[in-house]
């Protein structure tokens, strides 16, 4: 048996377009895709949000996610639009879609409607209702982009680096409406190079991120699978870092990103991309 209806939910930028691209490659049950959004609200509630983040967090950090959500969206439909997310959907007649709030009950319906087999969420900051996780005839299931445990919640690619670890990895496990605590499919791990920056790093865990999809989708139809339970699950949520965080990381030698690296993904090189 194969699941002929695939949802996927993501927010549109780097993260999602990398991982789609490998996904896609691999996968012909995708029938929808929906754009979620960062912030929620109207716009005067994003630009308070966002006004908030800028003195709590990092600033350069803040412009790092700009880089890697509408810059990339912008250069990538400019300078390699057939790689983007919405030109490969359309050569595979995938519906696209966009939604402010993921529990919205309009919204929600509209999944319902949609017959999928499964639902799965991309690299999408939006916590999912009981109602949400409860519409696919299967499974609600989540891939993210460190090896759980280890670092729920977001920006676990700049964490990583800044604690200098020698491995990261992804997670796919089923979505309940505690973050990052469902029970786990499978994981992928790769190594972290000495000149990783946080782009490279992110990016090379979209791509692993897809190879597990891939795998755990394989291993939902097998009769004996078990999910393993999260042990030891950590009540802190990780987030964007602060501005001590992102000085203790710069300490360390560890940058953002590079140019070339950042263009090569761009183009779609991911082989030189991880090389150079």
């Amino acid at each position: 048996m194969s699941y002929q209806r695939i949802i996927v939910i993501c927010t549109e930028g780097m993260p999602a377009t990398i991982f789609m691209r490998k996904f896609l490659s691999s996968n012909d049950q995708v029938t929808h895709i929906y754009f979620s959004h960062s912030l929620r609200g109207g716009f005067f509630q994003k630009l308070g949000k966002a006004y908030k983040l800028l003195k709590k967090k990092s600033w350069q950090f803040l412009a790092y996610k700009l880089l890697e959500t509408s810059i990339f969206n912008l250069l990538c439909r400019i300078v390699n639009p057939s790689a983007t997310i919405r030109v490969m959907a359309s050569e595979r007649g995938i519906k696209i879609g966009h939604v402010a709030d993921v529990n919205d009950p309009t919204f929600i319906k509209e999944i319902e409607k949609t017959g999928g087999d499964i639902l799965l969420s991309v690299y999408s900051n939006q916590l999912m209702c009981k109602e949400l996780i409860d519409t696919p005839n299967k499974y609600a299931i989540n891939v993210h982009g460190t090896l759980l445990p280890d670092y729920r919640g977001g920006a676990g690619y700049f964490h990583y680096l800044a604690d200098s670890h020698s491995r990261a990895g992804a997670t796919v496990h089923f979505i309940v409406p505690e973050a990052d605590a469902g029970d786990i499919i499978c994981q992928e791990e790769l190594q972290i190079d000495p000149g990783d920056t946080v782009f490279s790093l992110h990016a090379r865990l979209c791509e692993i991120g897809a190879l597990a999809v891939i795998k755990a989708l394989d291993l939902l139809q097998r009769d004996d699978f078990k999910a393993k339970k999260i042990e030891n699950i950590q009540k802190k949520l990780y987030w964007m870092p602060n501005r001590a965080e992102m000085k203790r990381f710069h300490r360390k030698g560890r940058k953002l990103f590079t140019w070339k690296v950042s263009f090569n993904y761009l183009l779609g090189r991911t082989e030189t991309a991880a090389k150079a």
